[in-house]
């Protein structure tokens, strides 16, 4: 096994959704952030409000999740996903070398 291959199963749990099993993006599998901290995929968030309602438990830790008014979207999206994956993909653009 390469180590790229290796380095990208131990992000494995961070870089895509616990639901869903997909890797996230900039679309329908945007990571957005639960009040708990959490992180799913804006697809699987918006079906379970579909089947739930506004007030949700999150699928890790049950606590209760309230969804705001505009929906899973307004939800904040988890940043620090994209910038692991740069990280793993090794394009994280950084423009200053860090000593």
């Amino acid at each position: 096994m390469s180590s790229g291959a290796r380095q990208n199963e131990n992000y494995e749990h961070v870089l895509m959704c616990l639901i869903c099993r997909s890797l996230f993006d900039d679309f329908d599998h945007q990571p957005k952030f639960l009040p708990c901290h959490h992180t799913f995929c804006k697809d699987c968030l918006r079906e379970y409000v579909r089947q739930s309602g506004d007030e949700i438990e999150c699928p890790s830790c049950r606590k209760i999740a309230n969804i705001p008014t505009a929906g899973v979207a307004a939800l904040q999206t988890n940043f620090y996903v994209k910038y692991i994956q740069s990280l793993v993909s090794g394009t994280a653009g950084l423009t200053n070398n860090i000593r």
